[in-house]
């Protein structure tokens, strides 16, 4: 069927010019069809240009009467609500006509999103129909400047029993382009509803489209669409997909569509209810995955497909399994893709049948840009990148006017072997970021989950746990304990393969998977997929209880160990650790980690173990079952000798400073054994470059590695930074930061790319790895959570970082040098063996994770000759500026925010902590670049020492500022007390039941406690010298103490 023709050219016709040109020339021409009921047995009704022109008049007319006549050019914004039907289509165009804009506002929305995004569109004027005479009653009560207009039901405005005068829309495409078409608004899986405002322009390119020519042998998407006869399509008319598919697709290219019946439940039994009575030229259908999923586990659904021309599916992916069992039945399935911000890409036809999951997108034309996603193999982020709009389709930018470039957060794999086929994936608002920092995109797990027939949808969980969990929303639900039971056990082979095809962090264990509730179903969103937030909310006390029952480890079948010797405990170690690795042999001998297993399997060792043994003797410290066990006994035979001894009464726990100077030995030889031996250090490669450096920055939104940044930026040495850092937005990021901080914040000269330091490639992708080790002279890393909660195999990942950069720098074409930021608390005399003296194993889990990364750089500069430096850190204080302020969820701002907001009393000393050497923000960044040779004047680092150490030469007692802190509060701080009475005075607020905006330093008040007083000074020994550091740097040498003014500047910026 032929185009309708308008005033205009293809890509300058107007909505309103369209329908109005079409209902003047051929006004019989069927638009669309409507149910006459909700029975699909009563049939469909035509609904003609002529009939649809005069509905908009009417309505436009309506809106002018009851709203009156708007400003030119002010486009007020009016809502409308009401039942899922053609009103929609009819007031959106009325709307434009009559000089306003509509706000079209989802019926699912809480009443908070709804005020909200009333007074971010200046709404105040709402039509509705009656069956939302009661829903918006509230919310005229809570926004008294709205009034509210009733509005006829779709009969009424569609009827031919009267007259009605044209209402004439006489603007241009030129002048009209950028007006307000419709105004939608996002979805708020991450917050509140956005609105974004639809220009003509976007809804205009869907008309250019006529003119993309054929590419790659094939024909654009929207052409192949437009050969149906007629579409069956159930898409919600307030919904960016209906709308836009109307417009964009019926409207423009002439294909009548016939709505289906949505006011029932939208099962596959009712779909091919209404297949069966449609109109007989419906020859295709568009349905969400959901329902396409239900249709193919039927016989009759899928002979009742292959009839169709073609069925397309959107807003989420379809089931491997769903879509070869279709294909295999002869339905042919094309993928779609949109957005609300973009209107629909610019893809094409799929031909090939087997590449139906995949979208063929012309890059050029949209302006695509594939930037890799750290932590994913061939993930990649779709940004569009503004281009002549003469030679691409790019409507984000319609809807960003000021942006140059759009981040999408949609995420996309790359076909293997077909070029320019991309499978979506994905967003990246979806990731699960594990608290060992780890990261997951659940999508691969969940479409196969949801590819079985009794799987209505999956949802994978576990944002700041140490591993995934599954919630299993059935098609059936279970009558019985016993018939959930056996449908978990159903499930289990699929998610174990799973398991086996996803990396070893992200696989779930059986005692994790959870069947929701028959009374909690998931919320779904218009496309009814699966709204993940509110569907992660609504479970949240669940999934808190199935981790803590989890952890007690009493409720898996593979906790049965046999201690009725001890080669019968061996053995059933031997097989709990075999269902752990998945593929590897486990005997009595093997070792743990040469056989495969990770962090995660061994935190899951320790569960299981726990739990079996807690039921088995009253004798083994169930306490000491912790990673650092496993580490230290890292075979069957070692854990069966150690377990058999405490239980027989022979052998005593192992100590904890063993089993740590274990532990961070076994993790030591893990990440230098295979390091290579370099005879010849730097022989073969370019020396690194004093001048014109590039300069790769890890971290550069913490604290510190922001003040190192910014003193990058000023050097004229440096030609270019990379900053490689975890999130996604980082110069978004670090443009906020450094302005709130008064740093610079005209980063030309830097390039920001989202890292994971856990992959062998950085995360980065192959080519731009690649490109780095041509170009890059130092790498200065300081990422590294602060967390003194995690323990020692938390910080696995981020040494593993630091093997990797290591690797970069043995790779990289130049001799790169490595800083590594690390801390003083790991200056001790451990050595790395397992022997070592256990006073020298540092305090706390985050210094030995610490320490273990600083051994590893030291073999790497023995061994392999890395060009390395490792910085050890003090306290690092407020900023010397003015401007700028110490991060107040630090510990001295949390005790003096406290001591001026609740206790009225602040420590005269700091025990233990009492020698003030503290070291400002841009102190200890100065001494970095120093050491790193990037400092004013470049200089080669100096080969001949390793260790340096941020702390300040010229020390004082705590006891010459807290007066200073206490002048500044005046008679918030009643007086000055000991270390002990203050901690005393902290503790005894606990028990009074205080906030923790009031009083932050409860949050620390195990630390607080475990700080002995002044007495134990003498008692501390700092195990590193000042004499190299001072040497190299110059800042140090002229560091002056802490003082008086600037404690109080400290003060002044908290303004507690």
């Amino acid at each position: 069927m032929s185009a309708p023709q308008s005033r205009e050219a293809y890509g300058k016709r107007l909505i309103p010019h369209v329908i109005d040109d079409v209902a003047k020339t051929d006004p019989m021409r069927e638009c669309f069809s409507l149910p006459l009921s909700s029975n699909p047995q009563d049939g469909w009704r035509g609904i003609s240009y002529g009939q649809y022109a005069t509905a908009i008049d009417r309505l436009a007319h309506h809106i002018v009467k009851t709203s009156g006549v708007p400003q030119p050019k002010s486009f007020p914004t009016v809502a409308y609500i009401g039942a899922n039907d053609a009103v929609y289509l009819i007031f959106v165009v009325a709307a434009i006509k009559a000089g306003y804009k509509a706000l079209f506002v989802s019926p699912r929305n809480s009443e908070e999103a709804q005020l909200n995004l009333f007074n971010l569109t200046d709404c105040d004027i709402l039509y509705h129909d009656a069956t939302f005479q009661q829903p918006v009653k509230p919310w005229l009560a809570k926004r008294s400047s709205m009034r509210a207009n009733l509005l006829a039901p779709l009969d009424f405005w569609l009827a031919d029993d009267s007259v009605v005068e044209p209402f004439l829309y006489l603007k241009g495409a030129d002048e009209a382009e950028w007006e307000p078409f419709v105004v939608l608004h996002t979805s708020g899986s991450t917050g509140l509803p956005k609105p974004i405002v639809v220009r003509n322009g976007l809804i205009m390119l869907n008309d250019k489209l006529h003119l993309l020519p054929s590419w790659k042998g094939t024909e654009s998407a929207v052409r192949g669409l437009a050969r149906s006869k007629r579409n069956l399509t159930p898409m919600p008319f307030s919904h960016a997909s209906g709308l836009y598919t109307f417009f964009g697709f019926h409207v423009y290219w002439a294909t009548p569509v016939t709505f289906a019946i949505t006011n029932r439940p939208f099962t596959a039994d009712f779909i091919l209810e209404q297949l069966a009575h449609a109109p007989d030229d419906v020859d295709s259908i568009s349905l969400p995955p959901s329902v396409l999923e239900e249709l193919s586990a039927t016989e009759n659904g899928c002979e009742v497909l292959s009839k169709l021309k073609f069925v397309v599916f959107g807003g989420g992916n379809l089931s491997d399994a769903t879509g070869q069992k279709l294909l295999d039945r002869g339905v042919v399935i094309q993928n779609s893709f949109g957005s609300t911000e973009c209107g629909m890409l610019p893809y094409y036809w799929q031909a090939n049948p087997d590449a139906w999951q995949w979208l063929l997108i012309h890059s050029d034309v949209l302006g695509a840009e594939w930037r890799p996603v750290a932590g994913e193999d061939d993930v990649f982020e779709l940004v569009i990148v503004r281009k002549d709009p003469a030679s691409s389709i790019q409507g984000v930018f319609y809807t960003y006017p000021d942006l140059d470039e759009w981040s999408s957060k949609d995420l996309f794999k790359k076909h293997p072997t077909l070029p320019d086929h991309w499978k979506y994936h994905g967003r990246c608002d979806d990731l699960i970021v594990f608290s060992n920092g780890e990261k997951l995109n659940p999508v691969t797990v969940e479409n196969a989950l949801n590819g079985h027939p009794k799987v209505r949808a999956a949802i994978v969980v576990g944002t700041m746990r140490l591993q995934p969990a599954l919630l299993v929303e059935p098609v059936q639900y279970p009558s019985s304990p016993e018939e959930a039971e056996d449908l978990l056990e159903e499930l289990w082979p699929l998610v174990a393969k799973t398991n086996n095809e996803t990396a070893a962090h992200a696989r779930i264990s059986k005692q994790l998977i959870l069947l929701t509730k028959a009374d909690k179903p998931f919320p779904r969103l218009a496309k009814d997929t699966v709204h993940r937030v509110p569907s992660i909310k609504l479970y949240e006390t669940e999934v808190d209880s199935l981790f803590r029952e989890a952890e007690a480890g009493w409720k898996d079948a593979r906790c049965n160990l046999d201690l009725t010797s001890e080669e019968t405990l061996l053995q059933s170690l031997c097989r709990l650790f075999q269902t752990l690795t998945y593929a590897a042999t486990i005997e009595p001998d093997t070792d743990f980690f040469t056989a495969g297993i990770d962090s995660l399997q061994v935190v899951n060792a320790c569960r299981l173990l726990r739990g079996a043994l807690q039921v088995k003797s009253d004798k083994i410290d169930l306490k000491g079952i912790a990673p650092r066990l496993i580490y230290a006994k890292p075979s069957p035979r070692n854990l069966a000798k150690e377990f058999w001894g405490q239980h027989v009464g022979s052998l005593k726990p192992l100590d904890a400073d063993v089993e740590a100077s274990r532990a961070m030995s076994a993790l030591l030889v893990k990440y230098t054994q295979n390091l290579p031996y370099n005879n010849q250090p730097g022989s073969g490669i370019s020396p690194a470059r004093d001048s014109q450096l590039v300069v790769i920055l890890s971290g550069s939104t913490g604290r510190l590695g922001a003040y190192l940044l910014d003193l990058l930026v000023a050097n004229p040495a440096v030609h270019r930074v990379v900053c490689l850092n975890r999130a996604r937005d980082g110069r978004t990021r670090q443009l906020r930061l450094n302005a709130d901080r008064g740093l610079e914040t005209d980063l030309a000269k830097v390039e920001f790319l989202q890292a994971d330091f856990a992959r062998p490639d950085l995360g980065l992708g192959a080519e731009t790895y690649a490109r780095l080790l041509a170009d890059t002279d130092r790498v200065i890393h300081t990422q590294w959570p602060v967390n003194f909660n995690l323990t020692l195999e938390s910080f696995e990942p981020h040494i593993r970082g630091v093997r990797h950069l290591i690797d970069f720098c043995l790779q990289a074409s130049r001799n790169v040098h490595l800083v590594f930021v690390s801390t003083v608390l790991a200056a001790t005399d451990w050595d790395g063996s397992e022997t070592a003296s256990p006073s020298a194993v540092p305090a706390g889990e985050y210094a030995q994770g610490k320490l273990v990364a600083d051994l590893t750089v030291e073999t790497a500069t023995k061994r392999s000759g890395v060009s390395a430096a490792v910085v050890r850190v003090g306290q690092i204080a407020g900023p010397e500026d003015v401007v700028g302020v110490w991060n107040p969820d630090e510990w001295l701002p949390r005790l003096v925010a406290s001591s001026v907001k609740t206790l009225g009393v602040l420590p005269r000393d700091l025990g233990v902590m009492s020698t003030v050497n503290w070291v400002t923000s841009q102190g200890a960044a100065r001494l970095i670049l120093e050491v790193a040779g990037v400092a004013a004047g470049p200089r080669a680092p100096d080969p001949s020492n390793l260790y340096y150490y941020s702390v300040n030469p010229r020390p004082r007692h705590f006891s010459e500022l807290s007066g200073a802190i206490k002048e500044f509060y005046g008679s918030r701080i009643q007086s000055l007390v000991s270390w002990e009475d203050w901690v005393g005075a902290l503790e005894r607020s606990d028990r009074e039941g205080n906030d923790a905006a009031r009083n932050p330093a409860l949050q620390l008040l195990d630390f607080f406690k475990g700080t002995p007083g002044e007495a134990a000074m003498k008692e501390v020994r700092f195990h590193f010298s000042m004499e190299k550091t001072l040497e190299a740097s110059q800042s140090m040498r002229e560091m002056q103490p802490v003082t008086r003014e600037l404690m109080v500047q400290w003060c002044r910026q908290w303004a507690f």
